[in-house]
């Protein structure tokens, strides 16, 4: 059976590891050879040295007694026919470089990729006639199948959770008093206090970036985030910032209160970036409605897109969604009090799910969500509601590194609070799910059955957060003991940097 990618460059790899050490291994081998010829020349010259002195004293003795004795001449005489005492090892010459094979290592550059890497292994593998046909089984000790075997099962794999009932009892009561501050202090868009904070902040915010754009500042007597907004809105005029029904001949319902969830334009996210530059190349207007996608023609005499060359217009169109989105952030230049600003990331697409008919209007569900925006659930209020969902996450982590690091003394890179940990995550699960039920039954009992006012009072952020780590964990619990590809795409990774370093 064909080999596999992987397998086929393991192989590589694993016969280049073991020429290498074949190399290394007869260098050392000729090394230890040496040293022992070597000591073995120093025996030898001290044993001259010895016979020297002696012909020397037999000298002395000579010249007294005039006897003398030749049987050390003789034996000096052995040591003249001495050769080469190290004899295979010719230096300078091919005799003894022969026996030394020489490594063929392969270059790679920090940028090369993963298919580049690949085809250097096979033309490796083809110059040096390896049978990438192999198991890899057949490369692998004992020993180092055990260690496989280990780090699959400890850090490649979906293991089960061993949370105990600390963990809960500390992620529970985190989990509380994010619901208090929730209620507390996020409350309704409009009223809560932390959703003025990200009032004011947004409004600091956009006056700051009109700063930078070049916004001298206000007139006299006149609101510095309105006159900020009006220097935005001229600076980043866009074709698809139609807020009156006549603006679409009335094919359906827009005012100045919801266009910007209606405009997917003015969505700040992936989609609303695609539909933006979409709608500026194509002099466009796409807008969302009763479930519908509605695309119309939007030619401006006062808008054209600048740039001489398709990459110039494509960033001044980026640029012109970005400087629009922040005109729009904190309501429109004309709004009274606290204007209409930009939806949730993502949120217009709950417009497509037109179903359902709910409250005295018999509204579905997408324009019960227009409804929700138009009361003031929009970025801003997104926002607040990020922040006791942010309370939750990082007071977990923080308790589970703490718990980890000076209770039970583990070492400082294991008490790192990953969010891949299986019991971090089941930490973080029960605290955003506790949350999520506190913010649930307050929203239930205030709202009295009515939906919108339902939606007003749900965090949006925290159940979102809440559904995607249930997620997590449910596939965690049914692939327990199975390999974790994320885990596994990462170990590889950081491996393959290695190589390459």
């Amino acid at each position: 059976m064909q080999n596999s990618k992987e397998e086929q460059v393991f192989i590589s790899l694993r016969e280049q590891q073991l020429k290498a050490r074949n190399v290394v291994n007869n260098h050392f081998d000729a090394i230890n050879k040496i040293n022992e010829l070597h000591k073995n020349n120093d025996d030898l010259l001290n044993e001259i040295d010895c016979l020297i002195e002696q012909s020397n004293q037999e000298i002395d003795n000579l010249s007294k007694s005039g006897d003398i004795d030749l049987s050390l001449l003789s034996e000096l005489e052995n040591y003249g026919d001495l050769t080469d005492p190290l004899g295979d090892f010719e230096f300078g010459k091919s005799k003894s470089a022969s026996r030394f094979d020489i490594l063929d290592p392969l270059n790679y550059d920090q940028n090369c990729s993963l298919d580049d890497f690949y085809n250097a292994q096979l033309e490796y593998a083809k110059k040096h006639q390896i049978d990438l046909h192999k198991t890899i089984q057949s490369y692998l000790t004992p020993s180092e199948i055990s260690s496989l075997n280990k780090l699959i099962k400890d850090e490649l794999s979906f293991r089960k959770v061993s949370c105990d009932k600390y963990d809960y009892m500390i992620s529970g009561t985190i989990g509380v008093i994010a619901g208090i501050i929730d209620i507390i202090f996020v409350g309704v868009p409009k009223d809560g206090l932390l959703t003025k904070l990200a009032d004011k902040m947004t409004n600091g915010v956009v006056e700051n970036v009109a700063s930078i754009m070049g916004w001298q500042g206000a007139r006299e007597g006149k609101d510095s985030t309105k006159s900020a907004i009006a220097f935005l809105e001229r600076l980043a005029p866009v074709n698809y910032d139609q807020a009156k029904g006549t603006d679409v001949d009335n094919l359906f319902q827009l005012s100045t209160k919801n266009h910007h969830i209606k405009s997917i334009g003015h969505w700040p996210d992936l989609i609303g970036l695609m539909f933006s530059i979409l709608n500026q190349f194509t002099e466009t207007s796409s807008f969302v409605s009763d479930g519908r996608l509605i695309t119309i023609n939007a030619k401006s005499d006062n808008f054209d897109l600048r740039g001489n060359n398709f990459i110039s217009k494509l960033f001044c169109g980026f640029a012109n969604w970005v400087f629009h989105l922040f005109s729009d952030v904190a309501g429109s230049s004309g709004a009274q009090q606290r204007g209409t600003g930009i939806p949730i990331p993502f949120f217009g697409l709950l417009q497509f799910v037109d179903i359902g008919s709910f409250g005295q209007h018999r509204d579905t569900f997408a324009k019960t969500c227009v409804r929700v925006f138009q009361e003031g659930y929009d970025f801003r209020h997104g926002a607040a509601m990020s922040i006791p969902v942010l309370f939750t996450e990082l007071c977990i982590r923080l308790m589970y590194f703490t718990r980890c690091y000076f209770f039970k003394r583990w070492s400082l890179d294991k008490c790192l609070p990953s969010a891949s940990i299986p019991e971090v995550r089941r930490m973080l699960l029960v605290g955003h799910g506790v949350m999520c039920l506190i913010d649930a039954a307050d929203a239930g009992i205030r709202s009295g059955g009515n939906l919108v006012a339902f939606l007003l009072r749900s965090n949006l952020i925290a159940w979102v957060r809440f559904g995607h780590l249930a997620l997590k964990d449910l596939i965690a619990s049914i692939n327990s003991g199975h390999i974790d590809p994320e885990a596994a795409d990462r170990y590889l990774e950081s491996e393959y940097r290695k190589l390459l370093c």
